[in-house]
């Protein structure tokens, strides 16, 4: 089940908080509002697997 909870809701959140780091041009340049809501969900997958 945790597995599944990150596949489906903690990859896409990761991705778009490293990509924003990483590199930003290749996810669509930088976006803030993107940044914040990829760590409020990172936040909430953590939560629930914990």
């Amino acid at each position: 089940m945790a597995m599944g909870i990150v596949d489906s809701y903690g990859c896409g959140a990761l991705i778009a908080v490293a990509g924003y780091y990483l590199f930003p041009d290749f996810i669509g340049g930088v976006d803030e509002e993107a940044r914040m809501h990829g760590i409020v969900s990172n936040r909430r997958v953590l939560q629930e697997r914990m």
